[in-house]
């Protein structure tokens, strides 16, 4: 008897050790896998920090205030400038990427058929990340921005330059890389040749996914939008679901006077709401990055790599960013014979350019 009830507690000892050695076998294997994941996470921030510093070095902006002589201009630093009397200096260091939102016929990004059929840009924003305050910020672009728009026919051949909404840029291209890069060419003019990082165009149907991807955006609905499947009152506060984000962010009534403002109003709002959900997204998940990035992978055309997004949400989360880090190139809406047209105020502009992108010289 005695032996039979030794070999039972052997055996529960010997199941004991078991359980324990299989506890720690998954637990050995789960911080494993957490080591390969942020040594991942890691490899793909350092990586994509060298791409973004490098790509962020070379041209200044052709800003002219006009109140420096030529002599003085030829003794300056490239990028310096003169503006109300006090000497102004280039932000070498900012990183800007432009952003656009896509109306395109097709789901997801493909080359179009016909080479000015590109789809119009109808988002347009920089995103403004400054290394030495740590400051996030957006500058929110017309769609109907007067500008010069270079066109293009059959074959892609270049027909001519015209002044006209900038929006319609991205359409004379292919879709994919040409209508983001003149696309990229026209927003820098109006700039007055702003280097930008990089460029990401986003189709539109893609919204719904991203909002999503950060467990939805919350806001205060500004205004009643009614489509199949979505009905949201102006005044109420709401987690915006995918579908709704989607017509939030795109409806709008064409035949009303100054639809597009209003629109561009909502978007304002929506951004500064997203990027306040998505920064506690990524400080729960430091893997969202990738997982954002690899979900639109079909929807958009960008020249920035993983690793410089990874790189940039690590650096994002850490900058600040309030209702007060959006800003709109100020200007007028006016009817035109047609569609309605956007005038920049070109001394808000540079007023706008002197206080996001410079900053007072030292020397």
């Amino acid at each position: 008897m005695e032996k039979k009830e030794k070999s039972e507690n052997m055996k529960q000892k010997s199941k004991g050790k078991k359980g324990i050695k299989i506890l720690l076998v998954t637990l050995a294997t789960i911080v494993l896998l957490i080591l390969l994941i942020l040594s991942g996470f890691f490899i793909l921030r350092a990586n994509g920090k060298k791409q973004v510093v490098n790509a962020t070095k070379g041209a200044t902006p052709a800003v002219d205030t006009g109140e420096a002589t030529k002599e003085e201009m030829k003794e300056w630093p490239e990028g310096r400038i003169r503006y109300q009397g006090e000497n102004y200096d280039y932000n070498k260091d900012i990183m800007t990427f432009l952003f656009m939102g896509i109306d395109s016929r097709d789901e997801k990004v493909q080359e179009s058929e016909e080479a000015y059929q590109g789809g119009q840009a109808d988002t347009i924003f920089l995103l403004v990340l400054n290394p030495h305050n740590k400051k996030m910020q957006m500058i929110a672009l017309d769609r109907n921005t007067m500008a010069d728009v270079d066109r293009y026919g059959e074959q892609d051949a270049y027909m001519d330059t015209v002044f006209t909404q900038i929006c319609v840029q991205h359409g004379f291209g292919d879709g994919t890389v040409k209508s983001a890069e003149r696309m990229e060419k026209a927003v820098s003019k109006v700039f007055n040749d702003l280097p930008f990082t990089g460029y990401c165009a986003i189709n539109m149907s893609a919204i719904s996914k991203i909002n999503d991807l950060v467990g939805g955006v919350t806001l205060e609905v500004q205004q009643d939008i009614k489509e199949p499947g979505v009905n949201l009152k102006a005044g109420e506060t709401k987690c915006l679901s995918g579908k709704e984000a989607y017509w939030y962010l795109r409806d709008r009534n064409v035949e009303e006077f100054g639809s597009a403002a209003a629109r561009l109003q909502r978007q304002k709002q929506y951004m500064t709401a997203f990027v306040a959900q998505a920064k506690q997204a990524f400080k729960q998940d430091p893997s969202l990055p990738v997982t954002v990035f690899n979900t639109l992978a079909d929807y958009m055309t960008t020249d920035v790599t993983l690793e410089e997004a990874t790189y940039l949400a690590s650096e994002a989360v850490q900058y600040s960013f309030d209702s007060d880090s959006m800003l709109s190139v100020p200007g007028e809406t006016t009817k035109g014979d047609i569609y309605e047209e956007f005038y920049i105020d070109e001394a808000g502009l540079e007023q706008m350019m002197i206080d996001v992108f410079y900053e007072r010289s030292e020397e």
